[in-house]
């Protein structure tokens, strides 16, 4: 059986721009959609040894599973430095998100889309004397069929929703996670107009159909100064995960 050392050496690093060293004034995201982590403690564990490898500062997951599947108290031990958290209060069959952070969190709430599972999560990140409203997002499922029309409609809904939350936060915020949407599409270039994209590049996220396209992002305030961002390829999820580094 592959080592975890193995898995290590065998990640695909793609980054999308310069990276700059690190300093007290960023702060670290890691935004990704687990993919249930396959329904597998083994899984879980060889994915959050990465993950503290790099030491975030949040952690925003999409598609967390249901804690009777892989349990949401398994999931919190594995991220021993990241103490505060924050979840959907309804445990959902499936799609639950999560946010774990090493400062604060306050102002918790959940908005649960109408006929269907995907949802997003608001959170206040406390640092010091700055506040940043933080959006765990994942929205409409693509589907095929029929389903693909009716779902990017949802999703253009769902996009309005947040748009109007962002041009309301009286904080500059950060929206990361699952979007299930091009670029190009209503949906990220209706948020595009309010705020910054952090993952600007056209780099696939979703590692399915050969990494060709680009679902998941990081958007910003302007006020929120881009200092790197990197997709991650893994052998834990379809996602790849997104490391961005903020200041």
């Amino acid at each position: 059986m592959k080592t975890i050392g193995l898995y290590l050496i065998l990640f695909t690093f793609i980054s999308c721009n310069s990276t700059t060293e690190p300093n007290r004034q960023e702060l670290k995201l890691i935004s990704w959609n687990c993919d249930n982590f396959q329904l597998s403690l083994d899984t879980l564990h060889k994915a959050a040894t990465f993950i503290n490898s790099q030491d975030p500062d949040i952690l925003c997951l999409q598609e967390r599973p249901h804690t009777n599947l892989v349990s949401y108290d398994s999931i919190k031990k594995a991220f021993p430095t990241l103490l505060y958290k924050a979840t959907n209060g309804r445990e959902d069959e499936n799609l639950n998100i999560a946010i774990f952070s090493k400062y604060p969190l306050q102002n918790i709430k959940t908005w649960y889309f109408t006929k269907t599972y995907n949802k997003m999560i608001q959170a206040d990140v406390c640092r010091d004397n700055d506040t940043i409203r933080l959006y765990n997002v994942h929205l409409q499922t693509t589907g095929h069929g029929k389903d693909l029309i009716y779902n990017c409609r949802q999703r253009y809904k769902q996009s309005d929703l947040l748009k109007k939350e962002i041009q309301n936060s009286s904080y500059p915020v950060i929206i990361c996670g699952d979007f299930n949407d091009i670029p190009i599409s209503y949906t990220v270039m209706n948020l595009l107009s309010v705020v910054d994209d952090q993952s600007q590049c056209l780099k696939g996220s979703y590692q399915k159909l050969g990494s060709l396209f680009k679902i998941d992002y990081v958007l910003s305030s302007p006020s929120i100064q881009k200092r790197s961002y990197n997709l991650i390829s893994n052998p834990w999820s379809d996602h790849k995960m997104q490391i961005s580094h903020v200041r």
